[in-house]
């Protein structure tokens, strides 16, 4: 009796039999392995620092502005010519003057205050009043003008370059005035009419900061006069 005959060994598992096609999927797998490339995990992206310095330097320009209106002068009131008219402010005569520039006009005036009368050696007081008649601003972001006193001297006119008696002792500001008081006395009996050199800042407040604006003093070549002569007695 012959031995049966033996089976051939199964194909292995990644070959076909032969004529069969393998499936679409598996076909095309080794060229999809080859095609794909793996991609490397991708960084994060690195937030950006926020820059503050348009803020901070925002923040600077404001804190400027602020102070810079908080320091402002007071803007002298109008007081038309209560004062400059005064038998009590103006009692040995008054000055008006006016300026008209870009940022407004304005009417002020000097008030010339103090006894018409001394005896030798006496020291007597001139009060200078400076105040504003009135005033127009040029436009809307001017709020209006104050005034700063530099200087206020008196001369007795002897008919040459004048001769020095004294200048402003103390400055006060009298809400509606600045006032300067003049010191002096004289060494003889006489009658002395007297001149004024003064100067002074006119600054220009606004809604936010002022500006110092222009310096009026008195022209050398026509100084300030009382309109009351001094008289002095032994």
């Amino acid at each position: 009796m012959e031995p049966p005959a033996e089976e051939p060994p199964p194909p292995p598992a990644d070959e076909l039999p032969e004529g069969e096609i393998p499936p679409l999927d598996e076909a095309f797998k080794e060229d999809y392995d080859e095609l794909v490339v793996t991609e490397e995990p991708v960084k994060p992206r690195r937030k950006k620092k926020r820059r503050y310095g348009g803020i901070i330097a925002l923040v600077v320009v404001i804190i400027i502005l602020v102070v810079w209106t908080f320091i402002s002068p007071d803007v002298l009131p109008e007081t038309g010519t209560a004062y400059t008219e005064s038998p009590t402010y103006s009692n040995l005569g008054h000055f008006i003057g006016y300026r008209d520039i870009w940022a407004g006009n304005m009417s002020w005036g000097l008030c010339f205050s103090g006894p018409a009368t001394a005896s030798v050696d006496e020291v007597i007081e001139v009060k200078v009043l400076f105040v504003k008649i009135s005033e127009e601003a040029g436009n809307f972001f001017f709020v209006g003008a104050s005034i700063s006193l530099r200087n206020v001297s008196i001369f007795i006119d002897d008919g040459l370059n004048g001769t020095y008696l004294a200048s402003m002792t103390n400055v006060t500001d009298l809400g509606y005035g600045i006032s300067a008081t003049l010191r002096f006395s004289f060494d003889a009996p006489g009658t002395y009419s007297l001149y004024l050199h003064w100067k002074f800042l006119v600054n220009q407040v606004m809604r936010i900061g002022y500006i110092p604006l222009e310096m009026l003093t008195t022209d050398p070549q026509h100084p300030t006069y009382l309109d009351v002569a001094i008289e002095v007695t032994a």
